[in-house]
């Protein structure tokens, strides 16, 4: 199982690498560097893993949703800094 587990990270690792902007123009490389940053920080990808897991043990196609695993890696790693921004007041 632990060798299914590290298959499936690495699946997630890879198509998050791939999907996130690079350096970009010289304004926004500043925010492009910052999500990657937070998205590239160890973690065990807990969440999207369970997806694709779901997806297999209906006999879903893990590459058709591979995209929706990755959006919930982001709105979670969204939420963590979301939380840690000052309130404004």
């Amino acid at each position: 199982m632990n060798d299914e587990l590290d298959r499936l990270r690495n699946l997630i690792e890879s198509y998050l690498n791939e999907a996130l902007p690079g350096e970009g123009d010289p304004e926004s490389r500043t925010l492009f560097e910052a999500i990657r940053y937070t998205i590239e920080a160890p973690g065990k990808r807990v969440r999207p893993v369970l997806l694709l897991l779901a997806c297999m043990a209906v006999n879903g196609d893990e590459k058709e949703a591979l995209p929706y695993a990755c959006a919930i890696e982001l709105i979670h790693n969204y939420s963590l800094i979301h939380d840690d921004l000052p309130s404004g007041q």
